[in-house]
């Protein structure tokens, strides 16, 4: 099977940064990628999702790490990931197709910035051998989608 082990270049569609014709609608506010959409649902405080509507994802995430987390927050954040990305996905034809497109593919979302919940850090500290192990739970997300996809509609 092939891998896919970062979203960059022709797979950069892949990452919840990618704003391009994707927006997310959510509670009436529409944010400019599932990254601001993800980490405005870290708060309760409308205000803050608002700004937060209007950064770009880098900037909607570093913001994200200075406000209060909602209590639940822990047991939620998968449940809305996944919610954005389908929403992502399913909203947008062209990159549905591409989606499907990766059916032969295993997806990894591979870093070097130490995140082995969402994705499979490959920096020597996390992955001596330079294979991650992470949990990789979004490209899990990703590929799950993609299958729910191909089985649904029977491409």
């Amino acid at each position: 099977m092939n891998k896919i082990n970062e979203f960059k270049n022709d797979y950069a569609f892949l990452s919840n940064f990618y704003n391009l014709e994707c927006p997310i609608i959510y509670q009436g506010i529409c944010y400019r990628s599932v990254e601001t959409a993800y980490q405005a649902q870290k708060t309760d405080d409308i205000r803050i999702k608002i700004e937060i509507s209007r950064m770009l994802p880098g900037k909607a995430k570093i913001f994200a790490k200075t406000i209060n987390l909602r209590t639940d927050w822990n047991d939620i954040k998968v449940a809305v990931m996944k919610k954005f990305v389908e929403e992502k996905f399913m909203r947008n034809l062209e990159l549905k197709r591409k989606l499907i497109g990766l059916k032969d593919f295993e997806i990894s979302e591979g870093n070097l910035w130490h995140d082995n919940f969402w994705g499979s850090c490959c920096c020597k500290k996390c992955a001596p051998g330079g294979i991650g192990n992470g949990k990789n739970i979004l490209g899990k997300i990703l590929m799950d989608l993609r299958d729910s996809i191909l089985e649904f509609n029977k491409w």
